[in-house]
């Protein structure tokens, strides 16, 4: 039997007159699975989100969720969703407001399951206008699961959240991803995205430039790094010169990032300054984000 995607995009493509807000873009994700939507402003990531949920017609392309259209997903409550800019109700108490959205869906999760999974039991007498915006958040989170979505939206979902709510808030996406629930994620936080993306979606300029695990892509996109100090200190550019190799000044010391690890180490050996302080660590997202988006590496 042939399976079906949570999300399947194909050819996804939207026009706005004669520019191409997102062209040809085809993925999949399945069940279970967190990923990431990366890219720069203006790559698309909100084209394409909107595509998803069914408020944009594409110009070309297609897009099914469990198999089915955005819109009788929307109806059936196959998707939920949490934007990075919502307004709730001032004059409701959480619980007034989760009660009602889980009218609005056929087979909602009970209204415990919703409270424990969200983690704001605490909360559920307060009116929303006395909410932190942390708090905010999490009872957004929890209006998103009240349908008992197959696929969950995220926009800079931990956005005014402090770190033990944001590590708090992942482990209960965890939860919701061993049940089968597929997350699609938008962040600017590359941590983040690097912690608990299982693959990212790297957008630019409407077009995909990679969709893989951030493993692979630090591993075939990226270059290690040194890091050492000198005695006797050089500029940027002299380095970079020296060791034919894009150096960076950082806490002191330098990052050397090289895509030939032994003869960039055994050059800054050989420096008449006396290098100390060595270490060497993989490449970051942050470093793969950057060359893809500036150099247009397709994938």
């Amino acid at each position: 039997m042939e399976s079906v995607f949570s999300l399947e995009c194909h050819a996804l493509t939207l026009h706005y007159g004669q520019t191409a807000a997102l062209d040809h873009v085809t993925f999949e994700c399945n069940q279970g699975e967190a990923v990431a939507l990366l890219g720069p402003n203006g790559a698309g990531k909100t084209t394409l989100i909107k595509l998803c949920l069914g408020l944009l017609t594409p110009t070309q392309g297609t897009v099914h969720l469990l198999g089915q259209d955005p819109k009788v997903a929307v109806r059936k409550g196959i998707i939920g969703t949490m934007l990075q800019h919502t307004h709730l109700p001032g004059d409701a108490t959480v619980v007034e407001l989760l009660r009602f959205q889980r009218t609005l869906y056929e087979q909602p999760l009970s209204l415990d399951v919703v409270v424990e999974t969200a983690g704001i039991s605490e909360i559920l007498n307060k009116r929303t206008d006395k909410l932190s915006g942390g708090q905010i958040r999490r009872v957004e989170f929890a209006m998103a699961i009240a349908g008992n979505p197959a696929t969950l939206f995220l926009d800079e979902p931990t956005e005014g959240m402090d770190l033990a709510t944001r590590q708090e808030f992942w482990h209960r996406l965890d939860i919701l991803k061993n049940y089968g629930t597929t997350v699609l994620f938008a962040s600017h936080d590359l941590t983040e995205t690097d912690r608990y993306a299982d693959r990212i979606l790297l957008l630019s300029q409407g077009h995909k430039v990679a969709f893989d695990r951030p493993e692979q892509l630090k591993c075939s996109l990226g270059m290690p790094r040194i890091r050492f100090r000198l005695q006797i200190p050089l500029t940027v550019d002299d380095l970079s010169q020296q060791l034919r190799c894009r150096v960076i000044s950082e806490s002191g010391g330098y990052v050397a990032l090289t895509p030939s690890l032994d003869d960039t180490l055994r050059a800054i050996v050989a420096l008449p300054q006396r290098a100390y302080h060595f270490s060497l660590e993989d490449s970051g997202l942050d470093e793969v984000f950057s060359r893809l988006t500036t150099m247009g590496v397709g994938s």
